[in-house]
């Protein structure tokens, strides 16, 4: 029998789980994954806030600049906008049948009852609407949540997509702090870096379904490539900064509940349903609470495309290839 202990009890200090990205590569799911469906971690208010990718930015800058200050706007805007599972609409309720599910999303969100009614006003915006950013209030948050959630999770985790950008000096300079607060582990999932970024040019181009195409060609071959699908280099970085026995990269094609709980050394049991795999491109399955998924692709990756994409960006699989050994079966396909 599995005996796992529970952090931040006995002296242990709380688990904080950092997910490095990528977007349009099953986050969400994932998110659901470990929280809803398992009762790993829960991220407090919201799925993702970016405050530390925020911090990076901003320390670059000088405090008076209005640049400072936007970062705490977008912060403000994802405080009052936190119940990031929006509420399923009824036909979508109807089809899949699932309507117990809206019963317990609110846990994921600032309505769950750990959350709910425990922060004051002042709390809330002292974190998410103040435009002076730091690691200790950044600590401090996941403190307070740890101290509602750790009756009936494991862990907390941060599940900002931007902390794939994170650079190695910046987390050089808050790792100490974090360390000394928290057991740090990583985790990210990638998608077929093609596929990843026709998901993305979709999205830009939601409103122009006859531009997507040409868009997505000219981003290809004009070098306009996200930093999230240099997947190599993301996994590098968080390597360096927090040791590789405490990274886990996930391929989203082969995703297995039993290697993730190795690493975290807890049962995941019940993996969330994923609209991106298979890949349905725009007839994507409409599961509850994944429209962030099957909203992004308006029109279909067809093999031409995705052969013109392949030429240009073939260094990137050959880079994965190099640092973990193998190009995944289900890509280049």
């Amino acid at each position: 029998m599995d005996i796992y202990l529970i952090s931040g009890v006995n002296g242990m200090k709380p688990k904080l789980l950092l997910n490095a990205g990528t977007n349009f590569s099953a986050t969400t799911p994932l998110w659901y994954t470990l929280g809803l469906n398992n009762h790993y971690a829960h991220t407090g208010h919201a799925k993702e806030h970016n405050y530390l990718y925020h911090m990076m930015i901003d320390a670059k800058r000088s405090i008076d600049t209005p640049s400072q200050l936007n970062s705490s706007v977008r912060l403000t805007q994802k405080w009052e906008q936190t119940d990031l599972i929006k509420k399923t609409k009824k036909k979508e309720k109807k089809r899949d049948g699932k309507d117990g599910f809206m019963h317990v999303y609110p846990e994921m969100t600032k309505r769950s009852p750990f959350i709910e009614g425990k922060w004051t006003l002042e709390e809330r915006r002292d974190f998410f609407d103040n435009p002076e950013l730091s690691i200790d209030k950044y600590i401090k948050y996941y403190l307070k949540h740890w101290e509602n959630f750790k009756c009936d999770y494991h862990s907390m985790a941060d599940f900002s997509n931007t902390n794939a950008c994170l650079s190695v000096e910046f987390m050089e300079k808050v790792k100490p702090k974090l360390l000394e607060n928290f057991d740090i582990k990583v985790t990210m999932i990638f998608r077929d870096p093609i596929r990843r970024l026709f998901s993305a040019c979709n999205r830009v181009h939601s409103k122009a379904h006859g531009r997507i195409i040409p868009a997505f060609k000219e981003w290809v071959s004009g070098g306009r490539m996200e930093d999230n699908v240099y997947y190599s280099e993301i996994y590098d970085r968080h390597c360096q900064v927090w040791g590789k026995e405490n990274v886990f990269m996930i391929v989203m094609e082969e995703f297995s509940t039993e290697k993730l709980s190795e690493f975290l050394d807890y049962p995941i049991v019940h993996a969330h349903e994923n609209c991106y795999y298979p890949d349905m491109g725009s007839n994507a399955p409409e599961y509850a609470g994944l429209s962030d998924q099957y909203t992004s692709d308006k029109v279909d990756l067809d093999k031409d495309t995705y052969q013109y994409a392949l030429e240009h960006m073939d260094h990137i699989y050959k880079a994965f290839e190099t640092t973990f050994g193998y190009i995944p079966d289900k890509w280049q396909k």
